[in-house]
């Protein structure tokens, strides 16, 4: 049985090709991305929603180019912070999934292409 990837390169192989720029900007994408997680988290902990929706606009792009379906709704809930989200108890939840998928999505774009 085959994986499932929690993404698809099919756009950004379509608009930079599968040669060396393909790779950078894979490559990019797994140095500059912890960095984003870790000023999300931050600023949710130190309660500074305007950190975490600014993290959030910085991760929009990334989720929408790697086709990471199952973030795009949430991403966009918390980029538009605090003003959006009606029931701020879901936040947690919300952050610690995009958290997860996130650093699955950077083990396995290390290890299946960056290797």
């Amino acid at each position: 049985m085959s994986e499932v990837k929690n993404f698809d390169l099919g756009y950004l192989s379509e608009s930079v090709g599968d040669d060396e720029d393909f790779y950078k900007m894979l490559a990019i994408f797994t140095e500059s991305t912890p960095k984003i997680l870790s000023e999300l988290n931050e600023s949710y902990i130190t309660n500074d929603m305007r950190g975490v929706a600014d993290s959030a606009h910085k991760l929009k792009s990334t989720i929408d180019i790697l086709r990471i379906n199952e973030l795009q709704d949430q991403i966009r809930r918390i980029d538009r912070l605090p003003h959006v989200i009606e029931n701020k108890n879901e936040l947690p939840q919300i952050i610690s999934h995009i958290m997860d998928v996130m650093h699955r999505v950077l083990w396995e774009i290390r290890r299946d292409y960056l290797s």
